[in-house]
């Protein structure tokens, strides 16, 4: 029987790449997932190994078949229901939860939620103070690592959450103007010279 658009076959991993996965099904025809077709959370290449595995048994969706160049193309994501709606009732902007840190770089910190939602932290979003590399903030976190984070927005293009490390506590700055008067002096610790010094 050829095969056709449209039709629901099983499938084993036979590479895992970084712009697709190659899949071969039971009669020995062989295919590829590309990475838009890995699935509606994966917006990164470099996670394709943290979801397909060499060996691993998957059912896949036939997209095109192009008998000329022996190509055919497969889906797991249109198998799968578009999470935007549900993401967006469960997780709206304000909303605390616990995410699992899944994997770290400079530019960003990917967690994901209890019930399988990703997102991103970013450096602008993990301390008051500014900036801080995901890296050398998460040095100590192992996969199994739980952070508690709030929700900042929802990406309705990557399907992805914004969560924010520092704004599960208050804005030191706006606590201190509310204790600080003018014109007063105050002694406080330079970091850089490691003294006390007295401010006005």
């Amino acid at each position: 029987k050829s095969l056709q658009p449209g039709a629901k076959v099983e499938g084993v991993v036979r590479g895992v790449y970084s712009d697709r996965v190659k899949v071969e099904l039971k009669e020995g025809v062989a295919g590829e997932i590309p990475f838009k077709e890995t699935g509606w959370q994966i917006d990164d290449p470099t996670e394709l190994p943290d979801h397909f595995k060499v060996g691993q048994t998957l059912e896949v969706v036939c997209l095109s078949v192009q008998r000329e160049s022996a190509r055919i193309q497969f889906s797991v994501k249109a198998l799968q229901p578009d999470p935007l709606a549900e993401m967006q009732r469960k997780y709206p902007v304000g909303h605390r939860c616990e995410v699992g840190v899944v994997s770290v770089t400079d530019n960003r910190a990917r967690v994901v939620t209890d019930d399988g939602f990703y997102g991103v932290v970013l450096p602008e979003d993990i301390s008051w103070s500014g900036a801080v590399s995901p890296t050398h903030f998460f040095s100590a976190t192992s996969p199994a690592r739980r952070v508690h984070v709030e929700v900042l927005s929802v990406d309705s293009a990557l399907r992805s959450i914004r969560f924010g490390v520092k704004q599960v506590k208050p804005d030191p700055f706006i606590v201190l103007s509310g204790e600080i008067e003018v014109g007063k002096i105050y002694e406080g610790r330079d970091p850089k010279i490691n003294r006390r010094v007295a401010v006005k």
